[in-house]
Parts: C-alpha cells; sequence; structure tokens
C-alpha cells in the first residue's frame, strides 16, 4: 500500500543515495591511441591506456569509449574505485563500450581503455560525473490487501513518474524487511533490477527513455507475499556543458 505521505525532499531522500552532492555535472573528454609500447591489460590482455577522474559519492557516472572513425578496434573499459571496486563492460550498440553506474564511494576512479588482443588504434573516451535530482520521493509498505502479480504472487505497488526523452533516471527502492525488485516500463523501454550493490534490501533501475511520456514503477519483492515498509526514490540526472581536458 502507498503511504498518503510523501517523504520531504531532504535528509531521507540522500540517505539512500548516500548524498546528491553538487548541483552540476562534469564532462572530461580523453583522447588517445592504443599503440607499440603500451602497457598490457592484465584481464584484456590488450593495450592499455589509464585515465584518473574524481567522483563523489552519490553521483550518477558514465563512462563511454568509442574508436575513432578509421580505428578497426574492439574496445572494452574498466573502471576502478578508491576501494578497489570495478565495473566493466565489452560492447554496446554501435560499436565502443559504456558503463553507468551510481558511485559508491568518493575519491579517484581509474579508467582503463584496452582492447581484444592486439587491436590498436585512436579512441575517445568521455567520463561524465552527474548530480541527481530528486523528482519522485515516496514510502510505502507492501501488505495484505495490495495488488499481486499473477504469475508470481508477489506484492506490489505501483507509481508514476513523467519522463523527457534523452534524460537519464535512476530509481532506487530500499527495505529492510523485504528483498526488494523493481521494474520500470518507460517510453521505448523496459528495465528491472533485483539486488544493487550493497545487499538485497536494495535496487537500483537507471534507465534513459527515448520518448517523452510516463514511466510506470513496479515496486515489489522477490519472493512471494513478501510484507514489509519501504523507501522508493527516482531522481533525474542534471547533465553540463561539455569540458575537454587539458
Amino acid at each position: 500500500m502507498k503511504s498518503s505521505i510523501r517523504w520531504s525532499l531532504g535528509v531521507s531522500l540522500c540517505t539512500m543515495m548516500i548524498a546528491v552532492c553538487s548541483a552540476f555535472a562534469e564532462e572530461q573528454v580523453f583522447r588517445g591511441e592504443l599503440a607499440e609500447g603500451d602497457k598490457t591489460h592484465k584481464k584484456s590482455d590488450g593495450l592499455v591506456d589509464y585515465y584518473v577522474v574524481r567522483a563523489e559519492a552519490g553521483q550518477l557516472m558514465t563512462i563511454t569509449m568509442k574508436p575513432a572513425e578509421d580505428a578497426q578496434m574492439d574496445t572494452y573499459l574498466y573502471i576502478v574505485g578508491p576501494s578497489g571496486q570495478e565495473y566493466s563492460n565489452d560492447d554496446i550498440e554501435g560499436g565502443g563500450s559504456r558503463l553507468t553506474f551510481r558511485v559508491p564511494e568518493t575519491g579517484e576512479w581509474e579508467i582503463a581503455a584496452t582492447a581484444y588482443e592486439d587491436d590498436k588504434g585512436a579512441y575517445v573516451v568521455t567520463a561524465v560525473t552527474r548530480a541527481l535530482k530528486v523528482v519522485l520521493g515516496e514510502r510505502g509498505e507492501l501488505e495484505e490487501g495490495d495488488e499481486v502479480l499473477l504469475k508470481q504472487g508477489e506484492l506490489y505497488d505501483k507509481f508514476t513518474l513523467e519522463v523527457e526523452a534523452g534524460k537519464t533516471y535512476a530509481v532506487m527502492g530500499a527495505s529492510s524487511d523485504f528483498d526488494t525488485f523493481l521494474a520500470v516500463h518507460f517510453p521505448g523501454g523496459f528495465a528491472k533490477n533485483d539486488d544493487a550493490e550493497g545487499g538485497s534490501g536494495m535496487s537500483l533501475v537507471i534507465f534513459r527513455p527515448t520518448k517523452a511520456g510516463q514511466a510506470t514503477i513496479v515496486m515489489t519483492s522477490s519472493y512471494e507475499q513478501a510484507e514489509g515498509r519501504y523507501r522508493l526514490a527516482a531522481y533525474e540526472a542534471v547533465t553540463a556543458e561539455k569540458k575537454d581536458s587539458p
């Protein structure tokens, strides 16, 4: 059941996302070339260049690696956090590699721009960190009498959110009473998540609609008839102008 009381858009929401740390986003662009003499990445076994970016806990970070137009290489992207957290991506539609994630820890993050085997060539790496603006804050409870998913039998609550084409949104659900599960139907797509980093009581969905319209957020559990209180928040990523690296 949904609560009739909305959260204040202050401390309650910030504790879920650690912090909304700044009122702007920063974009850094790194141009380089994988060539003879470069180091070799220990996992991809390909040539590698390294870059360092600083990010604040709670921000949304997107790292993209694209080969130059005349470069024929299969890119691979890694990023490692201050405490050794690692994220990686091989391929995205249209070529290149991309990672999007919520930054769990403030500090310096090391980007490894690499490729498979002996691939060489020029590339561009773009690192964007975005502040997250609160657009929805709810608290509620899964309890007897709620609607039930027909196939699995889980209780669920449903929320709607107006979204704009091309913008990035993050939806988080958290509960200390049950194993959360989030599903989002949005214009042009669908996304879901069971366990976000941090445990089974937290779920995170990041999506980017291709059309403006209404997104439907389904807050539920991974288990049939699970009950308990939860908190739900939706954020819009705030983007700034491009800034080239020195």
